[in-house]
């Protein structure tokens, strides 16, 4: 009688464990299927969208072409658009307009009361706007300078863009460790990475519909944000994601929030 309820005792303990093992397979295959359409999807999303790139006067040629290999990796359709054509109405052609590195003055100038006025009605009507280094400052409600305060900027993003960082005068070009915070995290970025700075903005005053992705490592200070103007989205960035492949995985994540693809 012993030897039968061993046996049996057995047969159960190896019945549960292969249950157990069946349950965690089902559960990973489950997991990695529903990763993997969940990342076909974003993909997809980014696939689909057109993306405008700012190439006017005061632009920073080696970011504009640092951009063009991004979007090419990535399969993304772009255009390089001017001041004329987008006081020409260009942009309701696009999901996206990144204002690229250069000087932001120089963008309002050449884009003029118009061409200001078509990309905060773009943006206003639900596109996208990625602001990198002088795209940044020139999406701000102000821009303070080295102590002076500007006011040649579209106001699509309720905060002012600070800079150059104290330490990093312009025009120094130095790489910084940028840290993510958990909102950063949780839309898909790494907790750290190494960017390229050359006089951007950290971000100040910063209002109550600003969401700070990323966070300089030496200070604590805004480096990435998400604002919202209208129907549309922004995305801020103080450091040239462009220049590195090790941080075009938080253009992605930038890219994707700004064409609707993560919530």
């Amino acid at each position: 009688m012993s030897s039968k309820n061993s046996k049996k005792k057995l047969f159960l303990s190896i019945l549960v464990v292969v249950i157990v093992i069946l349950a965690i397979g089902i559960s990973w295959t489950t997991f990695r299927l529903h990763r993997s359409e969940s990342t076909t999807s974003k993909e997809a999303c980014l696939h689909s969208i057109s993306v405008a790139i700012y190439n006017g006067t005061g632009v920073w040629r080696s970011g504009i072409d640092a951009l063009e290999l991004y979007l090419k990796s990535r399969g993304i359709n772009f255009t390089l658009v001017n001041a004329t054509s987008i006081r020409n109405g260009i942009l309701k052609n696009y999901n996206v307009l990144i204002m690229p590195g250069g000087w932001a003055y120089d963008y309002w100038l050449a884009l003029g009361p118009e061409g200001n006025a078509m990309i905060k009605n773009f943006v206003k009507n639900g596109g996208g706007y990625l602001g990198i280094c002088a795209g940044a400052y020139y999406a701000a409600r102000a821009i303070m300078w080295e102590a002076g305060i500007y006011h040649y900027s579209l106001g699509i993003a309720d905060l002012v863009a600070i800079g150059p960082k104290k330490g990093y005068p312009w025009p120094a070009e130095v790489v910084l460790r940028i840290n993510s915070t958990k909102e950063g995290m949780r839309l898909g970025l790494n907790k750290t990475y190494a960017a390229v700075y050359i006089g951007g903005p950290e971000f100040g005053y910063l209002s109550g519909n600003i969401t700070v992705l990323a966070v300089y490592g030496d200070d604590g200070k805004p480096a990435i944000v998400l604002a919202r103007y209208g129907k549309g989205r922004v995305a801020l960035s103080g450091v040239h994601l462009e220049v590195r492949e090790s941080t075009w995985q938080v253009l992605d994540v930038l890219l994707n929030y700004l064409a609707g693809c993560k919530k």
